[in-house]
Formats: C-alpha cells, sequence, structure tokens
C-alpha cells in the first residue's frame, strides 16, 4: 500500500448462508506505517486491529460481510493477509449436499 492506495477491500462476502473467516495479517518489517485490518459483520460491531511492522495479528470473525485493510499514517507497507473462510453446509434427506442453497453434488 502506498500514497497512491491507501486503502483496499480483501474481501466482500457474496454466499447466501453466514460465514465465519479468519483473518491473518501480516506486516513486514520494512513497513514503515501500521495496517488497521476493520472486519465488518451483518449483525454486531464491526472488528478491529492494528498490526504494527514486523508483526502478525490475527481474528475470527462470525457473520463477516467484508474486510478492509487501511494504512495508518503515511509511507509504503509491505504485508501479506491470509483467509480462511467457513460457511454452513447443509444435507436434506437424500443426502445431496446443498450450500448456499444450491446442490453441489
Amino acid at each position: 500500500m502506498s500514497d497512491q492506495v491507501p486503502n483496499l477491500e480483501i474481501w466482500r462476502e457474496r454466499m447466501v448462508k453466514d460465514p465465519t473467516v479468519t483473518i491473518s495479517v501480516f506486516n513486514s518489517t520494512m513497513s514503515i506505517a501500521s495496517i488497521r485490518v476493520l472486519v465488518i459483520r451483518n449483525e454486531g460491531s464491526p472488528i478491529g486491529f492494528t498490526v504494527p511492522p514486523g508483526n502478525t495479528l490475527s481474528a475470527t470473525v462470525d457473520d463477516a460481510v467484508s474486510i478492509s485493510v487501511f494504512r495508518v499514517g503515511t509511507g509504503r507497507i509491505e504485508g501479506e493477509f491470509c483467509l480462511e473462510v467457513c460457511f454452513p453446509i447443509f444435507y436434506d434427506d437424500k443426502r445431496k449436499l446443498f450450500t448456499n442453497d444450491q446442490t453441489i453434488f
């Protein structure tokens, strides 16, 4: 992220069911600024945390709708993120697997 890209939406829910999302964010020691992570939920208050340079922080959030990252202050930041998205799966009485209201096998 730089002055031209101070924030970025990295994920948006596109499923019918309420997903649980685990986000891990690594901020490189080469970064000059911290990374602010904001997870918006369908219900309840947003979850936010700040990752200083040279650190990794994670959060697991139920009913997540979107995840955005923001540069705190000025200067270039470098880092990586990892997302794990889990969503409910339902079975009907004929043992067909359903997810997001569609049969997948």
